[in-house]
């Protein structure tokens, strides 16, 4: 046979051999270029993720350190404890003296922490901590200051319960000049309020920023490009060339911002977010630090400012981005011949074995529908599977979880009837897995629809049994109004999934203590029965997709009872083959109404 197809396909063949071999002399030609122009942008690829990871890692660094030392601070303030010391209300010296050495222990672990101090409402200290000659201190009462016309004092007092106060990240002064050696210094201050919600005074910690930037500069250092710390000024808070840094506290240097440093891309890259640039500079990679939004997120905590942040810039310099730089070009030379060569060879058995493919393809385009249909089965099954067996065993699991939680409280009595109903659960179970089974034939094409006369009020209440469970689990009434003779012409055991689901639907949407009311009549030779529960409702937009197969709608219930989505979608399918119709009508926060049709004989 292929002697066969190698006699009728000689000429395409040699065709097919001299087109591709062609194209791969072209590709030679150039081949060169494409493989080193794509291992450049693949170095520069991890260069770019290295430079991400990087910045990641240091943003975390700073946004930890410095939400720690809030935290801290809240919790000191929080506590009346700490309140009642700051204050001098603990009589017994013992306790003074260990919280004392609570607050030294404080700061000898946290060396970050340079001074603690609580100040009544006035703005005199009452407390202060702080290092000095290389250990914490605890200030005498007549080293207390009057802190009154500071701006942290000023900016604290007026917070609100929840506030918190941040200064800018500058250089601590002393005594009205900058401290030698730079020492960079953030305040942070809350008001303190007693359990009656007067304020009693602030608390402000001064945390030293130095170990910070010092651990900023070795991540720096460990990875390739140049890294900065700007502020939203666009001034350098840390830089590899420590000329640049803090020039807003120096009137000779109020002009050395990024502007003056990348002119180009300054405004770009104080506007970016997170992210990178390139520019003729290099690679640019940016990364907006968020101190305090950690706090933010305990929703009990908010910043008195509402915009706090500083950008983390790496540049990746030109020079290091440069081809001779990124690649080997004697190795890609060797590559490109390689690659020139197996081009050829694969260009022979791509023409020889033409024919086959094309013949493979048409056998796999045949057999692609009855794929595509198996596969539709399958998964209608596992979702039916899925569905059906949660709603049928829930009855089975209550009952076992009342027994063994309250099983000492009741009586013999009440036990055997407990038994009883787990019996009739589990047999109830059975006979759902009996119907699953027997759909999912029908779903692979070994049942029909075989409707008969179906007496509608001794299905409803069968079903209403089978839900028993979740019925008095929530506390819900079912108030039935069937007549006695009502049939209809449909498949018993669709129907009974039909009901199934839509009762254990009502409940589930159904708030405790309420009702479920089924109704059913004949009008116009068609049975209808009504489902209606007076819960949550539904959205037009959400009564809009329920039945449609091609969307997922799938809400918890009141109780948060979780769903597949699929029961109404499978209720609509069933429905359908029987000759009936759905509808439902829905209003939100009042309840549904779901309207069944089937023809009242054959």
């Amino acid at each position: 046979m292929k002697e066969k197809i190698s006699g009728e396909c000689r000429l395409f063949f040699l065709k097919r051999y001299v087109v591709v071999f062609f194209l791969f002399l072209l590709f030679a030609a150039f081949g060169f270029y494409l493989l080193v122009h794509s291992l450049v942008v693949q170095q520069q690829l991890l260069l770019r993720v290295a430079q991400e990871k990087k910045l990641m890692s240091e943003r975390d660094l700073t946004e930890h350190l410095i939400d720690e030392a809030v935290l801290d601070l809240l919790t000191i303030s929080d506590s009346k404890l700490f309140h009642d010391f700051f204050n001098g209300k603990i009589e017994d010296p013992s306790f003074n003296q260990s919280l004392s050495q609570l607050f030294i222990d404080l700061l000898e672990k946290k060396q970050d922490y340079y001074q603690l101090r609580y100040l009544e409402r006035s703005g005199k200290e009452v407390f202060r901590i702080e290092w000095r000659q290389g250990s914490p201190y605890i200030c005498r009462k007549d080293e207390l200051q009057d802190k009154s016309h500071r701006y942290y004092f000023q900016e604290t007092i007026k917070l609100n319960p929840g506030e918190f106060y941040i200064s800018p990240l500058d250089l601590n002064i002393e005594h009205g000049q900058i401290e030698l050696p730079f020492r960079p210094m953030i305040r942070i201050g809350l008001p303190v309020y007693n359990d009656h919600g007067a304020k009693l005074g602030i608390v402000i910690l001064n945390y030293d920023a130095t170990t910070l930037l010092q651990k900023l500069d070795a991540k720096s250092l460990s990875g390739e490009g140049v890294s900065y710390l700007v502020n939203a000024q666009g001034y350098f808070m840390n830089a590899r060339d420590t000329a640049l840094e803090w020039g807003f506290m120096f009137p000779d240097k109020k002009a050395m911002t990024i502007d003056r440093i990348f002119p180009k891309e300054s405004e770009q890259l104080m506007n970016l977010s997170n992210g990178q640039i390139t520019s003729d500079a290099g690679i640019f990679t940016v990364m907006t630090v968020w101190p305090f939004r950690n706090i933010g997120a305990l929703n009990r905590y908010r910043k008195s400012t509402s915009d706090y942040s500083w950008k983390l810039i790496s540049l990746l310099p030109a020079g290091q981005l440069a081809v001779s730089k990124l690649v080997p070009l004697g190795g890609f030379i060797a590559a490109a011949v390689l690659v020139f060569i197996l081009g050829l060879v694969l260009a022979y058995f791509y023409a020889r074995n033409s024919v086959d493919k094309q013949r493979a393809l048409r056998r796999l385009m045949d057999s692609e529908a009855a794929l595509k249909e198996a596969n539709s089965s399958k998964d209608r099954f596992f979702s039916i599977l899925a569905h059906d067996l949660k709603n049928g065993s829930g009855p089975i699991a209550q009952y076992l979880e009342l027994i063994h939680t309250d099983f000492d409280d009741f009586t013999e009595e009440e036990r055997k009837s407990h038994i009883k109903d787990v019996s009739l659960a589990a047999r109830q179970h059975n006979r759902l897995l009996n119907d699953i089974l027997e759909w999912a034939r029908h779903q692979m094409g070994k049942t029909s629809c075989k409707p008969e006369l179906v007496n509608i009020g001794t299905l409803v209440r069968e079903q209403i049994e089978m839900a028993s469970v979740g019925l008095k689990k929530k506390e819900l009434v079912p108030e039935i109004s069937i007549e006695p003779a009502l049939t209809a012409w449909a498949d018993p055991d669709m129907l009974k999934t039909i009901l199934r689901n839509l009762i254990n639907n009502a409940i589930k949407y159904s708030y405790r203590g309420g009702k479920i009311a089924i109704s059913g009549s004949e009008q116009n030779h068609r049975v209808e029965i009504r489902i209606v529960d007076f819960g949550v409702g539904m959205s037009p937009a959400e009564q809009a997709k329920i039945f449609d197969l091609s969307s997922k709608v799938q809400r918890f219930g009141t109780e948060n009872e979780s769903g597949t989505g699929f029961g109404l979608k499978l209720v609509h399918e069933l429905v359908a083959k029987n000759k009936g119709t759905i509808k439902v009508e829905s209003e939100e926060n009042k309840g549904s109404a779901f309207i069944l049709s089937f023809p009242a004989s054959g």
